[in-house]
């Protein structure tokens, strides 16, 4: 926790180094702070704010205040972790400023590197960052770190090679992810799971090696060059639970999105390879002791979501004690790098610019996650006001008896669209109470299919797999139904 008189040394520090380098230049500033320790705070605070006046167009340093200094100063008095300064001897720390493409009177880290409580405040402060030409887009990034066992997350914005080499100084076990946000570029990445109790015929090794040959042929159907040398491998694999990450650091995508659109094609691919060769069947598993049939993919198809979590290398989720560890680096990564650069080479979301992206004749190159909004379309209002309104306070009522009434933002809907004839599809957010499940999704949302001629409404899950296919039916009041067929 920050005092205020902290903070206003800081803010004094900031503005004398902004008159200091106007007076004597940046070659006696640069002097100077080579001389002092780089760990004091003296030298961060004025390193950052001299890059930050090097940096800047006239236009910019002539209108007062940064907007990414505002939003710093509402969180100088807030409680917030903040992950240690690296000291000089972390090894090959100019060549990981080099790999992360920081320009050498760009500062490590930014000024701000404290914890911010909601995703939507990380964003705004890496986006005025960027606004301020502190950083490119492509230097910065946003991460996570798990704090509870309900899935809660503090979240940190820091260039990928200040975090990077802050994380390396901490012992495995922490719970930190990266962010791949919405509408940024990414690598290709994949999550491999499935219950070895359910599935005790299956042979890990046997799984990946299955898994390597589909992409491999699924790349070369679609005219894609696969080196298998760029794909880097990760394993968390419990004696209950397989779990595998891969991460293709040759074959970007211009958003997660397109990249999900990628591997669901994949999936699909894997399921017409299936019914042509039986060898093909340890793609597919059965996801509950229960299940009869294995037909559900290896592969977790519900990981290419919007602002998705992924969990870093050397981390474990909170509560348990499985490590994401290095099975196979490939021509990418080696165990005897620098930790440093290990994890900053095995970053899902750290895409230098002008890194070329995959096109594919079926992916649009339009496509990206959309915003949400919850305006009903104008020929669906008369019918679906009133049967909406119940729905959400219908289901705030589910969620309150598993959870108690606690906070929470109030249930909303988007992604109304009409299937057939008085029936509907609507998915919900703020909400992820699941009926199937007995409890809330960590992570993943759900639908409803509303049949208004049936009086019947189903709840489902984005994460079918999970939820086996199954729905949940209640039947609607007779007196909302009543409502909307007399709006009609």
């Amino acid at each position: 926790m920050l005092s205020r008189r902290t903070g206003r040394n800081i803010l004094r520090l900031n503005a004398a180094a902004f008159a200091l380098r106007a007076l004597v230049g940046a070659a006696v500033i640069s002097a100077w702070l080579s001389s002092l320790g780089q760990g004091t705070a003296m030298r961060r605070v004025l390193a950052a704010a001299t890059v930050r006046f090097q940096r800047a167009p006239a236009s910019v340093s002539a209108r007062g205040p940064w907007k990414s200094d505002r939003i710093h100063q509402n969180y100088l008095n807030h409680e917030s972790s903040h992950m240690a300064w690296p000291p000089v001897a972390i090894p090959n720390l100019d060549e990981l400023r080099q790999e992360a493409m920081l320009g050498s009177l760009q500062a490590l880290e930014p000024l701000y590197t404290g914890a911010f409580k909601k995703q939507a405040e990380a964003m705004e402060y890496r986006d005025s960052l960027v606004e301020d030409r502190q950083y490119s887009s492509s230097q910065i990034g946003i991460f996570a770190e798990e704090v509870s066992s309900q899935g809660q997350r503090r979240f940190f914005v820091n260039t990928y090679a200040g975090f990077a080499a802050n994380l390396s100084l901490r012992p495995p076990g922490s719970h930190f992810y990266e962010v791949i946000a919405e509408n940024r570029p990414c690598w290709l990445y994949f999550d491999l799971e499935f219950c070895k109790l359910a599935n005790p015929y299956l042979d890990p090794k046997a799984v990946m090696a299955q898994f390597r040959a589909t992409l491999s042929d699924f790349c070369a159907e679609s005219g894609i060059q696969f080196d298998e040398s760029t794909a880097v491998y990760f394993d968390s694999s419990t004696e209950k639970k397989f779990s595998s990450h891969v991460i293709v650091r040759r074959l970007a995508f211009e958003n997660n999105r397109k990249a999900g659109k990628f591997v669901e094609m994949m999936i699909s691919f894997s399921r017409r390879m299936r019914r042509r060769d039986s060898r093909r069947d340890l793609m597919f598993v059965r996801r509950d002791l229960d299940d009869i049939e294995a037909t559900s993919s290896v592969i977790d198809a519900s990981v290419y979501s919007k602002n998705r979590c992924f969990r870093l290398l050397w981390q474990s989720k909170f509560g348990k004690t499985a490590v994401l560890r290095l099975q196979d680096g490939g021509s990418e990564v080696q165990a005897s790098d620098p930790p440093a650069a290990q994890l900053l080479r095995t970053l899902a979301s750290f895409v230098p610019e002008s890194t070329p992206f995959v096109e594919h004749r079926f992916i649009p190159s339009d496509l990206k996650h959309e915003p949400r909004r919850n305006v009903l379309p104008a020929e669906l209002h008369s019918q679906l006001t009133q049967i909406l309104k119940w729905l959400m306070k219908f289901w705030d009522d589910m969620r309150s008896v598993e959870k108690g009434n606690c906070c929470h933002a109030p249930t909303s809907f988007y992604d109304v669209t009409k299937r057939k004839d008085a029936e509907y599809r609507v998915s919900l957010y703020n909400n992820r109470y699941c009926c199937q499940r007995g409890r809330s999704h960590k992570s993943h949302e759900i639908w409803f299919s509303i049949n208004v001629s049936q009086g019947l409404l189903r709840q489902h899950c984005f994460d079918k797999d999970d939820c086996r296919r199954r729905f949940k039916q209640f039947e609607i009041p007779p007196a909302v139904l009543a409502q909307a067929q007399g709006e009609d």
